[in-house]
């Protein structure tokens, strides 16, 4: 029903699923001034220097985040020739966590980064940027989803969310709790804030 009802299946993760959608997130140089992309520019302006991150945190409020399910390390993400990337990644619970400095209900979990091997072709047209959204040097990538939390109570999506509620303009009513993850790389200690929504079919 959810999945029939938000249109855009591209933005809708499956508590706990291994082979389904996930979110994905690069790091690396960006912008008009930024080295072009390649093996040799992201040894020397990122790899070499130390900053490449080979782990990522995932900081989730464990009120409503059970698990976060991250790559594993043969994860691939490479030129492949004929103008098309090649994406391989593979996802399994991570249980190494700890609690988020001076965030009350937080909880970081550590997922490999992979280094991306994302690099122009030697000759023809540099499409890369069609499949990446860093158009320099590129660095690590992370890839990851969620298990909701099984223990969220009806109380809890009436007091931190929204109960029985026509989100996506059909008849269908739904129970939503909004939350913030965010992803640090540890060695750059860059962060992106991801708004989550968590929804279940209301139980009204």
């Amino acid at each position: 029903m959810l999945l029939a009802d938000a249109g855009d299946k591209n933005s809708v993760l499956i508590s706990g699923e291994l082979a389904g959608k996930y979110a994905f997130v690069e790091t690396g140089l960006n912008g008009v001034d930024a080295p072009l992309s390649s093996a040799t520019n992201q040894n020397t302006y990122l790899l070499s220097v130390g900053l490449n991150d080979n782990k990522f945190a995932i900081q989730c409020d464990k009120r409503f985040i059970g698990a976060v399910l991250g790559q594993t390390a043969g994860s691939n993400f490479s030129y492949a020739g004929q103008g098309t990337p090649s994406l391989s990644v593979n996802l399994q619970p991570k249980s190494a966590q700890s609690a988020t400095k001076g965030l009350s209900n937080y909880k970081d979990v550590l997922i490999e980064g992979v280094t991306s091997r994302l690099y122009p072709p030697t000759t023809g047209t540099d499409n890369t940027t069609t499949y990446s959204a860093i158009n320099g040097a590129r660095g690590a990538y992370a890839a990851f989803s969620f298990q909701v939390n099984p223990n969220i109570s009806q109380n809890d999506f009436s007091k931190y969310g929204r109960v029985a509620y026509a989100m996506f303009g059909t008849s269908n009513l739904y129970d939503y709790i909004d939350t913030i993850v965010y992803v640090r790389g540890i060695n750059t200690n860059v962060v992106l804030q991801l708004p989550i929504r968590v929804i279940q079919a209301s139980q009204s």
